[in-house]
């Protein structure tokens, strides 16, 4: 099998059978607390010298992935006190998950993005970096959700 194709990576996926709603519940958690750190190490790397609209965007969007976490966070403990029996709600909330999930992160990296080449500090070298890396990261996410075959 080829481990770096879609096809191979969502087969992968089905090993978890039913755990699979555990799985991705569990994804979204650990990447949205994720990329609600990463707005803190900007504004910390930044020394308040970012833009107040940049640190009220990156405001707005440790809430909107806060938000998400514990929309997911609900919605595992909900199957987890079923015993991980799944029910058309919890698929349809899942699935919806997914789709913000995307849209959030999607959004988030264009945010960053725009902000390295608009800010006054994506001239510093180490400021570039850690947002290069963070994009990175949320980009693997995309990778991850774009993965998970259709549930």
């Amino acid at each position: 099998m080829n481990y770096h194709s879609l096809e191979g990576d969502r087969k992968m996926w089905h090993h978890y059978g039913k755990g699979i709603y555990f799985r991705v519940l569990e994804e979204i958690i650990f990447w949205k607390r994720q990329e609600e750190e990463h707005t803190s190490v900007i504004q910390a790397l930044a020394e308040n010298r970012l833009e107040s609209a940049f640190v009220q965007a990156l405001n707005r969007y440790a809430r909107e992935a806060k938000r998400l976490r514990k929309v997911a966070e609900q919605v595992l403990a909900q199957l987890e006190s079923r015993g991980g029996q799944s029910d058309l709600h919890l698929i349809s909330q899942t699935r919806w998950l997914i789709a913000q999930s995307s849209e959030q992160s999607k959004d988030f990296i264009a945010f960053l993005e725009d902000m390295k080449q608009q800010s006054r500090l994506g001239r510093q070298h180490l400021f570039v970096v850690v947002v290069d890396h963070i994009i990175r990261e949320s980009q693997y996410f995309l990778t991850v959700l774009r993965k998970i075959p259709a549930i």
